[in-house]
């Protein structure tokens, strides 16, 4: 595995541009890139963090070969995958900062090491950091990937509940979320996902991550730069085992705004900190205005004041996300006129024929708010910008009660919060 400008994913993400200046203006980014070792139709461009379900541009490969101009907000994170990769639902992507004028990438899909990313101060500056990380850690864990590798060859690396949960998963009409929830649970305790092999040697893994962690941060107390400013947002969207405090991430917050002003990754990560802070039992609710079926502009917190109420984000083509409104159908039936409603969300692409064919189908009979492409940024707001959707229960003073819970968690609470009613 290897931070060379590219790193094995499973979704997302990636790093921008130019040089900083106090007044954000709009320029050209000129990409020009080479493929040495692989054959495909095209690239997939993708700004950090847009979802790459929804946001993204095909580049098409010919004779090898790809160029691209967009326009460049500031400096801001880039990532490029293969389409067959992007197709399959991941693989490996190379990343690069969109500089002022050309930047150059020659990538090498069999051997990371020769992949190049030049032009631009920050791409520079990456390349000088990730040869850093690629000699004390990369190079080190690489060892242990190898490991992992033939266990999971051999069926020897998961658990043996951690297995049946996989083997239940691909069964139709199983309860999804759930499994995932106990896959989820064993894992934060003790690694009970892994078996005993596995654990051992993913613990050394893990001490190395560790080491590379440490040094992360060390790098960006001594460097506030965009490439700094990527790897915090980063962690904070991707990394669920982040730790830092509120108080050092409002300082790291006035020292990035600081040296970076009007820069679109300040509201980003203030963002970030708001919902850290509010998405967990007795946080707030983060009000937002979307658009309602009509294209009214509608705030969201007048459609829950006082009540009790379920903030349910999904989107037409996120499975679990229909699954989990048509379980909630008849908990809000049985209490919508005790005080009790449901707000909904969809985030959809392009236009709405989808989630309204959806609405349709499965009569779903709240009141629905519209993200279109994310125009409103309400997932980002609720930090869940790569997720389909998410749930959020709230009290009748906009205190958080539960999140992500199951259906049944929500009926047990109202049927005690509302049995007089």
């Amino acid at each position: 595995m290897k931070k060379t400008g590219l790193i094995i994913l499973c979704l997302l993400f990636i790093v921008a541009c130019k040089e900083e200046k106090k007044n954000i203006v709009q320029s050209d980014c000129v990409l020009i890139g080479e493929v040495h070792d692989r054959v495909d139709d095209s690239i997939v461009l993708i700004k950090f963090p847009d979802d790459m379900r929804i946001n993204y541009t095909k580049i098409p490969i010919v004779d090898g070969k790809f160029e691209h101009s967009f326009k460049s907000e500031a400096p801001q994170a880039y990532t490029l995958i293969f389409n067959g990769d992007y197709n399959n639902g991941g693989g490996m992507i190379f990343n690069f900062f969109s500089e002022r004028d050309t930047v150059r990438i020659d990538i090498y899909s069999e051997d990371h090491s020769k992949t190049n990313v030049d032009g631009g101060v920050v791409n520079q500056e990456m390349s000088k950091y990730n040869a850093q990380v690629q000699d004390k850690f990369e190079s080190r864990k690489s060892k242990y990937y190898a490991i992992n590798d033939s266990l999971i060859n051999e069926n020897k690396y998961w658990s043996v509940r951690a297995s049946e949960i996989f083997e239940e998963l691909q069964k139709k009409g199983v309860d999804k979320r759930s499994l995932y929830k106990e896959l989820e649970s064993l894992r934060e305790n003790g690694r009970g996902d892994l078996s005993d092999v596995a654990k051992g040697f993913n613990q050394e893994l893990e001490k190395i991550n560790d080491e590379n962690t440490e040094f992360k941060y060390e790098y960006l107390e001594n460097n506030y730069s965009i490439l700094s400013y990527y790897h915090l947002l980063s962690d904070l969207k991707y990394d669920n085992n982040n730790v830092l405090s509120n108080e050092k991430l409002n300082s790291y917050s006035n020292k990035f705004s600081e040296k970076h002003p009007n820069h679109p990754y300040n509201n980003m990560l203030s963002k970030e900190i708001e919902a850290l802070i509010n998405m967990k039992p007795g946080g707030d609710f983060l009000d937002f205005e979307a658009e309602d079926a009509e294209g009214n502009l509608v705030k969201a917190s007048e459609k829950i004041k006082g009540k009790y109420a379920v903030l349910n984000l999904w989107a037409s083509w996120c499975g679990p996300c229909v699954e989990h409104s048509i379980e909630l159908k008849p908990v809000y039936e049985k209490f919508k006129d005790k005080g009790f409603t449901v707000l909904s969300v969809a985030r959809e692409d392009d236009n709405t024929n989808a989630m309204n064919k959806m609405i349709e189908r499965f009569k779903f009979p709240w009141f629905n708010l519209i993200d279109l492409d994310g125009q409103y940024d309400v997932w980002n707001t609720y930090g869940i910008s790569n997720a389909g959707g998410a749930i959020f229960f709230y009290d009748d003073k906009g205190k958080v009660i539960l999140v992500n819970p199951e259906i049944k968690e929500i009926e047990e609470q109202l049927s005690v919060l509302l049995e007089n009613k």
